[in-house]
């Protein structure tokens, strides 16, 4: 399909979220803690 131009672009987009997802997993306990001492 569409010589497939889609299925590549489909692929960078999911491995571009899961690259993201893992760095939020890796920073969420300092975006607590900061949301933390915010609230404070």
């Amino acid at each position: 399909m569409f010589g497939g131009r889609l299925f590549r672009m489909r692929c960078c987009s999911h491995i571009l979220n899961l690259i993201i997802k893992d760095r939020l997993s890796v920073i969420e306990g300092d975006i607590e803690k900061i949301g933390d001492s915010v609230s404070y």
